[in-house]
């Protein structure tokens, strides 16, 4: 059973972002929201490690692919069970505007936001230049979720910290397997 819990200011600030009416911006939100986007960009990401790394892409690829599938797996499977947080379009039906349909799932975390940030950390971790690009789309993407209404922003900035840990924590794992295989190559 979920419960309907909030902390202070979070419902102040979904109401402002999700009764931006302007339909420019809800198209927007939505589109940031919808599973092509996030298909689209990790195509756009990885071909572009593909074509940076070349050989060498593997580590920040399987990193990325750890950071999400760990994120995805722990957020829905145990996370969001043992919060059991009402998500706002159903604790607040008449107020709240829900722009994309949503399973009543559970809110905390947002595994939207979760998810762009574990993506952005695992490819800022190995390329810190990207920082600027892979933290601004992580951020809308988890605005998104405030906008098109289903998430509390306590949840989306619990889902950041979340998937900002996973990301860095794929990206240590893998370059300390990395330096640790060839130095002991080179003992031997």
């Amino acid at each position: 059973m979920k419960r309907d819990y909030r902390l202070p200011f979070d419902e102040e600030i979904l109401l402002f972002f999700n009764h931006l009416e302007w339909r420019p911006l809800e198209l927007f939100w939505v589109a940031l929201s919808s599973l092509w986007m996030a298909v689209f960009c990790l195509g756009v990401v990885a071909c572009w490690l593909l074509w940076r790394c070349r050989a060498h892409a593997w580590r920040p690829l399987l990193a990325l692919a750890c950071a999400l599938a760990t994120t995805d797996f722990l957020g829905a499977r145990l996370l969001k069970p043992w919060f059991g947080r009402m998500r706002p379009c159903f604790a607040m039906p008449d107020t709240v505007r829900q722009l994309v349909p949503i399973a009543d799932s559970g809110a905390m975390p947002s595994l939207h936001a979760a998810n762009a940030f574990a993506a952005a950390f695992a490819v800022l971790c190995f390329f810190p230049r990207t920082a600027p690009w892979g933290l601004l789309l992580a951020s809308l993407i988890a605005l998104s979720r405030l906008g098109v209404g289903v998430h509390w922003p306590s949840d989306m900035v619990a889902g950041a910290f979340f998937g900002a840990g996973m990301g860095m924590f794929w990206a240590w794992v893998l370059k300390g397997y990395w330096r640790n295989k060839r130095f002991t190559s080179k003992v031997a």
